[in-house]
């Protein structure tokens, strides 16, 4: 009995196995949501007129479920809820509307399943050929007799026309009278003979004939006088021992307040060459100068009408050099510049100098160190910054010109102690530039200039402190550095 018990069971549990496969076989299957297609059109051209086919493809529709040629789209030309076409699997189509106005279309897509959606975009149509839109610019628009304006109407343009088919004339007077005949130059100029205010008329014509005009109104008075001579200048004319630095300066003006520009000529001969052209400011830096030099210039000034007014040639004598005392050559321009002495104190191996041409850069003090004898290595670089690219075409930006953040020219050097002291360094490094202007080397102003010592520990650093005090109160004494170092 126990075995046949066990027979009927698994018996009984095979059938219910064989209920639930037939069960799974037996259910639908299971299928994913179909989503509608995604409908796009474009049309070609957006602006028109009764006489122009336009071209509305939809071939830019697409449908993540089914293939695009199985698509189906119609189209409703005037967005009324009628729909003009059938459905179709053709996804372009052509339609001429035949009036005027601003239609809206709309573009119906479907998919094998039925899913739809829509999509509409507008067109403007015009009544037959339409006219070209006359446009024009006038320069300048205020002149005098003497002023030659210039008339651009380039941006002449036609809905149905290139720009190039478009012609012009012109009514420079407003007279009535076509002062030019049809043209597709589309630029000209013109002079007037009297003062006044006129009215200018441009008319434009299309390959049909249709024209359309634009009005402009230009104003002219009396001949322009120009700029006033340029005076004042500064060095005074003839004035004599002036620095070897200073900035050239002068007083200019226009009667009837037109902008001016200057060029500078500025030399040491009595005809000197083009310094600058074109600026806008009544200064500008010669650069350094000779001692005992005789040096002439002159300024133009010009007007935005093309008058100019030029100055008297002006001179100028720098002072003589006096305590001569050494020279060195600068290795950037291969010139020797003279040195001289503040005072004769000598304290703790201090000599106290100025450079009367102070053109300290990275190459010329990295080869005074180097001529010390006892290195290993000078590298020039940039320190002491951030937020600025440290390369030199960044540091000397006129935005970073007075930047506090900005990196400094240096000289990192690699020495034997055993060959030479940090103290000499250092005291060679003050005494031969000048630490007492600020973020400047003579001509060359900036944060980049700044005077730095930049140390590697704490025995370097107090050291630095020690001897630039030392050597602050040595300037004091020769009369020099009363704001610090």
């Amino acid at each position: 009995m126990r075995k046949l018990s066990l027979i009927a069971t698994k018996i009984i549990m095979t059938a219910i196995f064989v209920m639930l496969l037939l069960n799974v076989s037996c259910n639908d299957p299971v299928e994913v949501d179909n989503t509608s297609p995604n409908a796009s059109f474009s049309v070609d051209p957006l602006v028109g007129n009764t006489e122009t086919i336009f071209k509305f493809d939809a071939n830019e529709s697409v449908d993540y479920d089914d293939d695009k040629d199985d698509l189906e789209i119609r189209w409703d030309w005037e967005d009324d809820e009628n729909w003009d076409t059938d459905f179709s699997q053709n996804k372009a189509a052509l339609h001429l509307f035949p009036e005027e106005g601003v239609y809206t279309i709309r573009m119906e897509i479907k998919d094998p399943k039925n899913a739809m959606s829509q999509t509409t975009k507008t067109v403007t149509v015009y009544q037959g050929n339409s006219p070209p839109t006359s446009w024009f610019t006038v320069d300048p628009e205020v002149g005098y007799i003497d002023t030659t304006f210039t008339f651009d109407a380039s941006d002449c343009s036609d809905i149905e026309d290139p720009k190039d088919s478009i012609r012009v004339r012109w009514d420079f007077e407003g007279d009535g009278s076509w002062d030019t005949p049809y043209s597709k130059q589309k630029i000209t100029t013109h002079r007037y003979e009297d003062p006044g205010t006129y009215s200018v008329t441009l008319e434009a014509m299309d390959t049909k004939g249709l024209v359309s005009q634009r009005h402009l109104s230009v104003e002219v008075t009396f001949s322009n006088t120009g700029p006033l001579t340029p005076t004042l200048p500064s060095p005074a004319t003839g004035s004599t021992d002036k620095p070897t630095y200073l900035l050239l300066k002068w007083t200019a003006s226009d009667p009837e307040g037109d902008p001016i520009t200057f060029d500078v000529y500025f030399g040491t001969e009595q005809n000197p060459p083009l310094l600058v052209s074109g600026i806008d400011e009544m200064e500008v830096d010669p650069g350094f100068l000779d001692y005992e030099t005789v040096y002439y210039w002159k300024v133009v000034a010009k007007d935005n009408h093309g008058l100019e007014a030029v100055s008297p040639l002006w001179t100028f004598t720098t002072f003589e050099v006096t305590n001569y005392q050494d020279s060195f050559v600068d290795a950037r321009d291969g010139k020797t510049y003279k040195t001289i002495s503040i005072g004769d104190q000598v304290e703790e191996g201090w000599v106290v100098k100025a450079q009367l041409k102070p053109f300290v850069r990275l190459i010329w003090l990295g080869a005074l160190i180097m001529a010390l004898g006892g290195f290993l290595n000078a590298e020039s670089g940039y320190a002491n910054g951030y937020g600025v690219k440290p390369n030199y075409r960044s540091i000397t930006q006129l935005k970073n010109k007075y930047n506090e953040n900005n990196f400094a020219e240096v000289v990192k050097v690699t020495f034997n102690n055993n060959a030479i002291s940090l103290e000499k360094i250092l005291k060679h490094f003050l005494e031969n530039h000048d630490p007492t202007q600020l973020n400047r080397q003579g001509n060359d102003i900036g944060t980049q200039y700044r005077s730095t010592i930049l140390f590697s520990n704490d025995v370097q650093k107090n050291l630095a402190k020690k001897l630039i005090n030392q050597y602050q109160e040595l300037l004091i004494a020769n009369g020099y550095g009363r704001g610090g170092i």
